[in-house]
């Protein structure tokens, strides 16, 4: 079971739903729980939003 919860947990996240959603759904009294159980999918949204802004910057940069 657990293993569905966080499969499904997973893909909330990667498909962007609200944190305090989550959280709740989950039964957490705070959405610090879950930001702790799930941080290592946290971060890794956070490095593709970083390379996107990224690419943002370097295409605004280098614009004609």
């Amino acid at each position: 079971m657990d293993t569905l919860i966080h499969t499904h947990t997973s893909m909330l996240l990667y498909r962007k739903a609200n944190i305090k959603y989550i959280s709740k759904r989950l039964g957490h009294k705070d959405i610090g729980i879950t930001l702790q159980t799930y941080s290592h999918i946290l971060d890794k949204l956070e490095q593709a939003e970083n390379m996107l802004l990224d690419q943002i910057m370097d295409d605004l940069y280098h614009a004609k």
